[in-house]
């Protein structure tokens, strides 16, 4: 839980990949970067995509 709080506090989204990162499924940096550049791209995600740079 504190990789979340930190992530979401500095808006990082170097965090936000390791947090990712930590789901079992996801295999590489790579992957978790582009599962992030997909969701982000969903026009609904406008505030993510601002708040994480």
């Amino acid at each position: 839980m504190e990789i979340e709080l930190e992530a979401y506090q500095k808006g990082s989204r170097n965090l936000l990949t390791h947090l990712v990162m930590t789901d079992k499924w996801v295999t590489s940096q790579q992957q978790a970067e582009d599962l992030i550049d997909e969701i982000f791209s969903l026009p609904y995600h406008v505030e993510l995509r601002e708040h994480y740079r």
